[in-house]
């Protein structure tokens, strides 16, 4: 569903590089991921700077907000210098832009998913901000029917397991599922 919605939409609004995300709702655990164009060791170090640093337009704070979309080009010069994510990880990876959207319907939380142009290309304009609101309820509709019909039995798919970490990296604990995948 993601490849499929990220096709589509990158002719709309294109980008370089993007993150799609499952949520849980209940733990709003991470499940699924699409990646385009992100380095593992930028995915590890966006999510370190989202659980343990404060900062602006984190996947939480748009969880809150009616609209939960937003652009980094379109804050004040004083928050934008003062976000670590930006400052250090965006900047640092050639990333210019970002456009971060929380999928969301009748309050639950279902995924997220950020687009990032590179340093040098145009920012993401409020049109665009404007048309990737106007899917996202659409997105999150489909994401929701998706991931409430079970794999078919010949599809080789297997059911999310959850592993936690801690702060050193180590396996803390894991559900069976997670060890029969990680087997």
């Amino acid at each position: 569903l993601f490849y499929e919605i990220s096709t589509r939409m990158r002719r709309v609004v294109p980008y370089d590089a993007a993150g799609w995300m499952t949520l849980d709702p209940d733990s709003l655990l991470a499940g699924g991921t699409l990646e385009t164009n992100k380095s593992p060791a930028l995915v590890r170090a966006m999510w370190r700077n989202e659980l343990l640093h404060p900062d602006v337009n984190t996947l939480s704070e748009l969880a809150r907000r009616r609209v939960p979309v937003a652009v980094f080009s379109e804050l004040d010069a004083a928050t934008a210098a003062e976000s670590r994510r930006a400052q250090v990880l965006l900047l640092g990876a050639g990333i210019g832009d970002e456009l971060r959207v929380i999928l969301r319907a009748d309050g639950v939380v279902w995924g997220h998913f950020a687009i990032y142009r590179e340093s040098g290309s145009r920012d993401f304009s409020s049109a665009e901000r404007k048309f990737v609101a106007e899917i996202a309820n659409d997105v999150t509709l489909g994401l929701r029917r998706s991931l409430a019909r079970p794999p078919a039995p010949d599809s080789g798919s297997v059911a999310q397991g959850v592993v936690t970490l801690g702060p050193d990296g180590r396996i803390m604990a894991k559900t069976a599922e997670a060890s029969r995948t990680m087997a």
